[in-house]
């Protein structure tokens, strides 16, 4: 009879939760998240995490506007829409804060499969189901996360950034946040029949278990199985348009100092120049492609980018943003300053660390050929048919020379530890014309 009071008095969330709620014991003993107090939780896979959910919290932001416009209550509209911006906004800060120690400013690239698949769950059930069921499914978020970070919070971890994490969602800001969210839900619920609320109860449950999933993605660090694109070489500029290619610091392609010509990526004597990257990742790989200077110029091709830093022109303008990352230098040998100041900074060095073999540059207006191969440790690079350069990162020759060249700036930092193994490919500018065509990848 006591049981059948307490399950009548019982509020819709609670028998929500009651229905997760083996779900969410699995959740506390996930390796993912007992590491993020034990310590034992690889930095690469919280990477991994950070990049997923910076690329999850948009499409959710999306999901909450468009359940915010089906709401039947003006306030429930607003507080969703705030949702969408404030709550949102504060989670994305905590991202970027965090990925800065690690010397990141941008997600890396695409979703894995379980976050493509969890945000399409969300889009889809608040575009097609009603206002409750939409809710429902985009209620295990708010709430196992508040959850977890008061789970998290009794125990503490030693690691900064892990704490960090930890504090966002364990705070009673965040916890009012999602009070409103429950609230919501229990009036929402309340008028509807036994099947209604049986299918929210189905479709909360579905968002439980993709939660779980989610830490399971970071912490297997998933890719899309089987990788078709293996061996097969993929063209990265179509030679009309900029599809694929992104300004350094995340905005649209930086058609002020790019200007695609003659099917070739042409770079612009501008003074607010900005390198440019690639919107796919690449973790092995071989690299193709042909580029043609005028006279003096200096770029240069970067991989194994570790984030982005800015940079001024010498000649003032804009500050822009270049990648941090290993770099085949592209310069005119016989003019460039740069390149006459050391081996080191020549057409197909490692630049600053090792001087190309032999040099078998052509002539000032013509395309050189240029081909990059990185697997594991080893790079190679290629002129013209020629390997130019055969080094392993890993050697201990690379790590002083790494020392040497930036000491211990962030530069260094980045690419000695590498935190970011699928990594952009990034085309310079250095504020010079410049000539890129027939761009070519495939992963190895």
């Amino acid at each position: 009879m006591l049981a059948s009071l307490i399950l009548l008095a019982a509020s819709f969330t609670d028998e929500l939760w009651l229905a997760s709620k083996p779900i969410y014991d699995q959740t506390l003993t996930h390796p993912f998240v007992e590491g993020l107090v034990n310590g034992k939780l690889p930095r690469e896979s919280f990477l991994f995490y950070l990049d997923q959910d910076a690329s999850y919290l948009h499409v959710y932001g999306e999901a909450l506007k468009k359940l915010a416009r089906k709401s039947p209550k003006a306030d429930w509209r607003k507080t969703l829409e705030a949702h969408a911006t404030d709550a949102l906004a504060t989670e994305q800060q905590l991202h970027s804060s965090i990925l800065k120690t690690y010397r990141l400013t941008n997600p890396a690239g695409r979703m894995a499969p379980t976050n493509y698949a969890y945000t399409n769950h969300l889009l889809a059930t608040v575009e097609r189901g009603t206002f409750a069921e939409g809710l429902a499914a985009m209620l295990p978020c708010y709430w196992i996360y508040l959850e977890v970070g008061r789970e998290l919070e009794k125990k503490g971890s030693k690691d900064a950034d892990y704490q960090q994490w930890i504090n966002q969602y364990a705070a009673t800001d965040y916890a009012k946040v999602v009070q409103q969210v429950l609230d919501m839900m229990n009036a929402a619920s309340a008028r509807l029949d036994g099947v209604a609320r049986t299918r929210l109860k189905e479709l909360f449950v579905l968002s439980a278990r993709y939660e779980y999933m989610f830490w399971d993605m970071a912490w297997r660090r998933e890719q899309w199985p089987p990788d078709q694109t293996k061996g097969v070489w993929i063209s990265l500029f179509d030679g009309k348009t900029s599809n694929g290619w992104r300004n350094t610091n995340g905005d649209v392609f930086p058609a002020s100092s790019w200007r695609i010509e003659d099917g070739c990526l042409k770079t612009l004597k501008a003074e607010d120049f900005q390198d440019i990257i690639t919107e796919d990742t690449f973790e092995d790989f071989e690299l193709k492609l042909e580029w043609k200077a005028t006279v003096a110029a200096n770029s240069g091709i970067k991989y194994l980018v570790q984030g982005f830093r800015t940079r001024r022109s010498s000649v003032g303008g804009t500050p822009g943003t270049a990648s941090r990352g290993f770099e085949y230098q592209l310069a005119d040998d016989a003019i460039n300053p740069d390149a006459l100041s050391d081996p080191k900074h020549a057409l197909g060095a490692l630049y600053g660390l090792v001087a190309a073999k032999r040099k078998v540059a052509r002539p000032i207006g013509e395309f050189n050929e240029v081909r990059i191969v990185k697997h594991g440790t080893k790079v190679e690079h290629w002129l013209n048919g020629v390997k130019v350069v055969d080094v392993d990162l890993e050697s201990a020759e690379v790590k002083e020379l790494l020392k040497v060249r930036t000491g211990n700036s962030d530069d260094a930092r980045a690419l000695v530890d590498r935190p970011r193994k699928e990594c952009p490919i990034s085309l310079q500018h250095h504020g010079d014309v410049g000539w890129f065509r027939n761009v070519m990848i495939r992963r190895l």
